[in-house]
């Protein structure tokens, strides 16, 4: 939160749709509705637009939360931050009734002369300027209308009827009844006196200034050039386009829109993964599982993240933006290189997928080259495997502990032999067996090796290991540090037949 908040996230819980899980909690969405809310009041538009009104990005946020309060509907947003512009600009209160409800703990257009005389810093009827914090939650189209409002000289409300206007504009419970009442209050009370009264006050500019600080022309009408207006189309425009983002793709897509737009698979990545529900009525379970197993094992690590997996550094979290990791760097054991080095930094080089029922697992190789992906689908009787876009085994008990080594084998075990005389289940019950084969998959070649264990060789933890072209297998690590080879086979170099 912002100093100037103290705490207090009013204003700061921004109107979204969200992804609540079995592992959110309050604290947990409540953080990121923040975060979603200092992320747009700090987008370009936003923030200068803010500046060029001289208001902090705080203030903007307040000033956003009033039009949020008052406006009907979103056309008239922009009508309702003019007239508190205008205000401010005279050091007029704004008299605005949403403050007052505020204040009161209520929703009503009901304001009574005894409402505007509480003693409350939201009471701007007493108070000039802005309340002391933001009175509601703004979205994107209160933001754009905060820092791009509708030129107009409005000041006040005084249309008549049942509903208070501002300039004939509807709202909900800004001061127009209030301030005519009020009005009239003083105008009998200067007749008893014999006091004529001219009536009810009329809004005026700045002395020699139109609305917003312009100079008005001959005839008194706003002199808003096309290039500002276009500006303020185009800011209007691009705060809708982060919305519609939002709406659909969560609270963090706009972060992503820099690198997607660049990226061969992340666009066609995040439809398929979002739009699930239709597309699997379309085209069935299975092949939208396929579809999406191909398309994760092509993707770059910055693409999975787009989908809000959690990653090799945060599991349990997804990453918020391209940086994060980056700002977060992993530290690296002395004597050890880094776990990642491709040429996206920050990128991690797995992900894990806790929440859906594809039980997502995708490593990638140190440099990015090779991607492998894991569907586990509620059991490793149901896995998926993919590697750079090519199904290499699916329901093969494929255990979810796989790795790269070398930086080209993908390396995997699988269910052993079930008629093997050391078989029983593990001690993770039946999810694995205790014997197991080994899958070695070569990527560059794409060709998959696999070695299932004699009935005499008691295979539980095999390991790999390469040297100068050839590939070794050992029953475990113990084997291996003794030098016991249980299988040898040649590795040929890229590019050979």
């Amino acid at each position: 939160m912002p100093a100037e908040a103290k705490g207090n996230p009013e204003g700061y819980l921004f109107p979204a749709t969200y992804p609540v899980t079995s592992r959110s909690t309050p604290g947990t969405v409540l953080s990121y509705m923040v975060r979603t809310a200092r992320r747009n009041l700090a987008t370009r538009a936003v923030a200068e637009g803010g500046k060029t009104h001289g208001m902090t990005p705080y203030q903007t946020a307040t000033l956003a939360g009033i039009v949020q309060a008052e406006a009907e509907s979103r056309a008239d947003m922009g009508k309702v931050a003019r007239v508190v512009h205008n205000r401010l600009a005279r050091s007029m209160p704004l008299q605005m009734d949403s403050t007052l409800n505020y204040a009161l703990n209520r929703r009503t257009v009901d304001t009574k002369l005894s409402d505007t005389r509480i003693d409350s810093p939201f009471n701007t009827y007493e108070r000039q300027g802005l309340p002391p914090t933001p009175i509601d939650s703004p979205g994107l189209e209160a933001m754009a209308a905060a820092v791009a409002p509708t030129p107009s000289r409005e000041m006040r409300g005084g249309g008549p009827g049942p509903a208070s206007t501002i300039g004939g504009l509807p709202m909900r419970g800004t001061g127009g009844r209030a301030v005519k009442w009020l009005w009239k209050t003083k105008a009998k009370a200067k007749a008893k006196n014999g006091t004529p009264d001219a009536g009810p006050p009329q809004a005026q500019p700045p002395d020699g200034q139109g609305a917003g600080g312009q100079e008005p022309d001959s005839q008194g009408t706003d002199t808003t050039t096309p290039a500002t207006e276009a500006e303020r189309a185009a800011a209007r425009a691009e705060l809708e386009a982060r919305g519609r983002l939002i709406a659909r793709w969560g609270g963090d897509a706009p972060a992503w829109r820099e690198w997607l737009a660049r990226s061969p698979i992340g666009v066609d990545l995040l439809v398929w993964w979002f739009d699930e529900a239709d597309l699997t009525h379309l085209v069935g379970p299975e092949r939208y599982t396929e579809r999406l197993g191909e398309l994760l094992s092509l993707a770059a690590p910055r693409d999975v993240a787009a989908l809000r997996l959690g990653c090799n550094r945060r599991v349990d979290r997804a990453c918020a933006t391209p940086e994060v990791c980056s700002l977060d760097p992993l530290p690296v054991p002395d004597g050890e290189t880094p776990r990642h080095r491709g040429w996206e930094p920050g990128a991690c080089t797995s992900f894990i997928d806790l929440w859906t029922p594809h039980e997502i697992r995708v490593e990638f190789t140190p440099d990015d080259r090779h991607n492998a992906t894991l569907l586990l689908r509620g059991g490793p009787g149901d896995a998926l495997l993919w590697v750079d876009g090519v199904p290499v085994a699916r329901g093969e008990w494929l255990d979810d502990g796989g790795h790269w080594q070398d930086g080209r084998y993908f390396v995997l075990r699988l269910g052993g032999p079930f008629d093997h005389p050391s078989q029983g289940h593990s001690e993770i019950g039946q999810y694995l067996y205790d014997i197991v084969s080994l899958l070695v998959y070569d990527a560059e070649l794409r060709r998959a090796h696999v070695f299932v264990p004699a009935d005499d060789e008691p295979w539980k933890e095999p390991v790999v290991d390469v040297r100068d072209g050839t590939g070794y297998v050992y029953a475990d690590k113990a084997a291996r540090d003794a030098g016991v080879t249980a299988r040898e086979f040649a590795l040929q170099p890229p590019g050979t037949g």
